[in-house]
């Protein structure tokens, strides 16, 4: 899995790219908190070019 962030006007762009399983639900959380700390509350989740998803993983992203 890829995670790439970037800030736009708004809000913040988390692009998530490749298989997502469970296992990557702690790196993503570290970034969503990463962001969160410097006041950064409004995400945008681009899952687009993700070629699996778990049902897992989103659970625990949901759970940020």
């Amino acid at each position: 899995m890829e995670i790439t962030v970037e800030q736009k006007d708004r809000y913040t762009l988390v692009t998530l790219r490749g298989r997502i399983v469970s296992g990557e639900a702690p790196a993503v959380s570290a970034k969503l908190r990463a962001e969160m700390a410097q006041l950064h509350y409004r995400f945008v989740i681009d899952m687009a070019n993700a070629t699996f998803v778990s049902a897992t993983f989103l659970r625990l992203i949901i759970a940020v």
